[in-house]
């Protein structure tokens, strides 16, 4: 059975011209690319690893509003 997590997130530019992405409600989950797209892809596989992680631990997993991660 599948479960949808919706998470806000952020993406920002670095100053090395890279860009890196985060989940608002795990900031620990954050990834980059050298593009928005790449960072934003990267994170969204990230946070599907981490909440795999989480369920399987019997851990809470924070619930937030935009970014949609199937597991």
């Amino acid at each position: 059975m599948n479960r949808k997590y919706n998470f806000t997130f952020s993406v920002e530019e670095d100053d090395d011209g890279r860009w890196s992405a985060w989940l608002n409600a795990i900031p620990w989950c954050i990834t980059f690319g050298d593009t928005r797209e790449e960072a934003v892809q990267e994170l969204h596989d990230a946070a599907t690893v981490v909440i795999q992680h989480l369920v399987e631990s019997g851990e809470e997993v924070p619930v937030d509003e935009q970014f949609e991660v199937v597991v």
